[in-house]
């Protein structure tokens, strides 16, 4: 059994304040209140598993709910997975517990929530999360330089997409942040608007007739006409602001963590999170997005490598490393890191950058151990 922590920690959390009365008064406060006839109730909890714990599929959960009374107040324990339930106990008992087969469990992180329920008939909720990882690792690629386009050394990339073979930029900086519409090809700046100097720009993505654009720490977003930047409205995030990309249906938001969020794009409504994860822990710092032919691309922040999710489980099914694309002589005090990634449906062409890079690079991903440059 292989057991890792991970970044999220279990949590407790009680569905309302629970009491049982011994007498016939009801609970009361304050100066001149009787508390001798109030018993509250006692909080269950997971003694095992400890939340924030990895197993690699195949692994047998062993699962332990204890109660501070010895049980002696407790009627029924039920366990749920993901809101379905697995398990029920009566009550007695100073534990519950049993093991669960991950054979059959998808890979992902899982919620598990335990509800217990009292001769009171008042009911306590404990929920903790594991994650359940794959054996081995994910596929590793190079890649080969097809060919590269000059780039605007000054500018700061946040954000790229291609679309009829035209260029999205999202540029970042307090003062300098913009959108752009570019001929790459030229290096040639179409069109753009420049953000509020308070704002610092993140990643970019086109839905339909609209462009939209992040803010780093701002939490706000910007919709425009993607035809003339004329800005539609604006909207609002709880978390930071990295990089963004559109699944044809939700656009992917992720904020610097392990967890992409997955938003409806007219109203910017939160559907649902997701954790992205290989076989040895949570995958952290994901950073420029772009979703391709069924796979969310993510650079992981300050590093040379990609890395290609499945949107469902979380799993990263490949790592590109892409070290090398700059030469030494082209890595200038000013030069930064990779940060962008893009693909033109339409070609079948992948492209990568980096902030203030002098090249936009095609590339063609090849795997690892028939790699050449």
């Amino acid at each position: 059994m292989k057991l890792r922590r991970i970044y999220f920690a279990g949590f407790s959390l009680i569905s309302s304040l629970l009491f049982s009365c011994k007498g016939e008064k009801p609970p009361c406060e304050g100066d001149g209140c009787d508390t001798s006839t109030v018993a509250y109730s006692y909080i269950s909890n997971f003694s095992s598993p400890q939340g924030g714990l990895m197993y690699v599929k195949g692994d047998k959960i062993p699962f332990k709910i204890s109660f501070s009374d010895g049980g002696k107040s407790v009627t029924q324990v039920d366990v749920f997975m993901d809101n379905k339930r697995i398990f029920t106990d009566k009550g007695g008992k100073a534990e519950s517990v049993f093991e669960l087969a991950t054979d059959t469990v998808a890979y992902g992180a899982h919620t598990f929530r335990s509800e217990t329920t009292f001769t009171s008939d008042s009911t306590e909720s404990t929920e903790i999360q594991v994650l359940v990882v794959p054996k081995q690792g994910p596929e590793q690629y190079s890649y080969k330089v097809v060919t590269k386009y000059p780039h605007d050394v000054g500018a700061y990339t946040q954000g790229l997409v291609f679309e009829n073979g035209m260029m999205y930029e999202g540029t970042g900086q307090l003062g300098r942040s913009e959108i752009r519409y570019v001929d790459f090809k030229q290096n040639k700046v179409v069109r753009s608007q420049k953000l509020n100097d308070k704002v610092f720009g993140e990643g970019v993505a086109i839905v339909g007739d609209k462009a939209y654009q992040l803010s780093w720490q701002n939490r706000k977003g910007f919709v425009y006409d993607k035809n003339t930047f004329k800005l539609i409205k604006e909207f609002n995030y709880t978390t930071e602001g990295w990089g963004l990309t559109y699944d044809g249906t939700d656009l992917i938001l992720s904020d610097g963590s392990s967890t992409l969020y997955f938003y409806e794009p007219e109203n910017f409504t939160l559907k649902r999170k997701l954790v992205v994860f290989d076989n040895q822990s949570d995958v952290n710092m994901l950073n420029e997005l772009e979703y391709i032919e069924g796979e969310i691309w993510a650079n992981v922040y300050q590093t040379d490598k990609i890395v290609r999710i499945d949107p469902k489980t979380g799993l990263v099914k490949a790592t590109l490393n892409m070290d090398g694309l700059l030469t030494m002589d082209e890595q200038m005090n000013h030069t930064d890191v990779l940060n962008g990634i893009a693909y033109d449906a339409a070609s079948k062409k992948f492209y990568v950058t980096g902030k203030l890079w002098p090249w936009v690079f095609e590339v063609v991903p090849v795997k690892k151990d028939i790699a050449a440059k």
